[in-house]
């Protein structure tokens, strides 16, 4: 974890509070087995469920964090490159945010669901890919109605 604590307290904007709970987070993440969900964070880690949806609330920077990573771990002579995909998720339902009606690639049609963006770093050397980040799409409900 040591490497995680480094990248952590380079972060300007994270407060010790929120520094903890992330090294904590990565650990019980580790050790856990199963679904990642706040029950069984609670279930092996310090933190009970509410203290873990709280965390999970405040704002954190994945982005800074992962790029940072990447620094650390891949090596110079690497040869890297940068790739977007979009995924869709088939949801049902009205209250979801999110909800509308995007392409997916896999069933070659546009449907209902939500949609997320990734960007990732390709190590074209190790045959291997690295998230940097993830965003869900908004929903562009005029477009479709």
């Amino acid at each position: 974890m040591t490497i995680v604590k480094d990248i952590l307290t380079q972060m300007p904007r994270l407060s010790k509070p929120q520094m903890k709970f992330m090294t904590a987070l990565f650990a019980s993440i580790l050790a856990l087995r199963g679904h990642v969900n706040f029950r069984n964070l609670a279930r092996y880690s310090q933190y009970c469920e509410r203290t873990i949806a709280r965390q999970f609330r405040a704002p954190f920077e994945w982005p800074a964090f992962n790029r940072r990573l990447c620094q650390r771990v891949l090596a110079p002579t690497h040869t890297l490159m940068a790739a977007q995909d979009a995924s869709c998720i088939p949801k049902s339902g009205k209250q979801t945010y999110g909800l509308d009606r995007f392409f997916n690639s896999c069933a070659g049609r546009v449907e209902r669901g939500l949609e997320i963006s990734t960007l990732a770093l390709l190590d074209a050397t190790r045959h291997c890919a690295y998230t940097l980040a993830v965003a869900q799409t908004p929903p562009v409900k005029a477009a479709f109605n």
